[in-house]
């Protein structure tokens, strides 16, 4: 990917340089319990769906 792409993304936007990606977002989820994470992910997919 050339330096300094960004690529929209829903509600987000991914800016690559130097390798190095930066996310801008309004909202973010952090948590080291995986499962947790992909439980909540998928929570928020189902009631965007409805």
């Amino acid at each position: 990917m050339p330096t300094g792409s960004i690529l929209p993304h829903r509600g987000a936007v991914l800016y690559f340089h130097d390798d190095v990606l930066s996310l801008s977002t309004r909202h973010y989820l952090i948590d080291s319990d995986y499962d947790k994470i992909s439980a909540l992910l998928q929570q928020q997919q189902q009631l965007i769906e409805r």
